[in-house]
This record gives structure tokens, sequence and C-alpha cells, in this order.
């Protein structure tokens, strides 16, 4: 059985960092991803926003310090659906992506001026140019160089004992 969630996007807000009564720190933020796609009309489709919940520590520690609202990043972990009991009684389901990694895709001066609305004369692509399945190509990519080149330190560096 396979649970993977891949995603690219914007957080809609700071995550918010909570304290459980064990101790231990959860972060929980929305991203905002864009739809590639258009209606019949050809307007853009709405974006999608997808809850996002961090419980490793350093996961916490890291969103709680580097990541703010705008802010540009991959992130990757597993779907999970859960029930719950409203203030009203009332039985509910709700869906979120447990992560497992982040990876920041933006400085952090670019998140900044893009949630501010600031533009500069920087090399750096703009929300409307980034496509998320170039991202994710480049992504994968890079991973499968690190583990070819994973694969040749070994070979070098493996001594036959006869």
């Amino acid at each position: 059985m396979l649970n993977k969630v891949l995603l690219i996007g914007r957080l809609t807000t700071d995550p918010v960092i909570k304290a459980l009564p064990s101790g231990k720190r959860v972060a929980n933020f929305t991203l905002a991803i864009d739809n590639p796609g258009k209606d019949q009309s050809g307007a853009p489709l709405p974006a999608d926003f997808i809850d996002c919940v961090a419980y490793s520590d350093n996961l916490v520690r890291l969103l709680d310090l580097y990541v703010r609202k705008g802010r540009l990043i991959f992130a990757e972990g597993r779907l999970r659906i859960r029930s719950y009991t409203d203030r009203n009684g009332i039985r509910r389901r709700t869906s979120e992506v447990v992560l497992s990694t982040i990876q920041f895709l933006d400085s952090k001066k670019d998140a900044q001026q893009s949630s501010t609305g600031v533009s500069t004369g920087t090399s750096v692509k703009g929300t409307e140019d980034v496509d998320a399945m170039d991202i994710l190509n480049e992504v994968e990519s890079k991973l499968q160089e690190q583990d070819s080149d994973d694969l040749t330190d070994l070979d070098e560096n493996f001594d036959v004992p006869f």
C-alpha cells in the first residue's frame, strides 16, 4: 500500500504552533496550490487549499523559525482522514497531510516580497511563472542524482575481503 503526498504551494498564513498536554509541539498551516487548468469559459480554476500538520520536533522548529505566510515550499507526507465530534455533537471528517519533509523553494527575501506585493528586478520567477511540474521534475532529478552519487561512492570505497 502507498500513501504519499507531494505538494508545492504557498502558505496562506503563518504556521500555528500549539503545545500538546504532553509538552510536544505541533504545527498546522494551509498550503494554497494553483490549479493549472481552466474552466469551460477559459477562466483559471480556483486554487486548492490543503491543510498540513507537522509532529516532528525538527519540522515544528523549522516551521516556527523560518516559515511565514507566502513562503513557497515543497511538502512531502501522507494523507490522513480523521473523524471528530464538533461542539454541536455532530460527527465530522477532515483530511490533512501529515508532513515528513519540507523544502524551501524560494529565499526568505522572496517570500517577504511576495506577501507584501513588492517586486524587484531579480531573475527569480514570479508566482505566475512557476510551473509546479517543472519544479517537481527538478526535485526528482536531484534526488536521482544523489542516489546515483551515493551508489558510486559505495562502489569506489568498497573493498572485497578476498
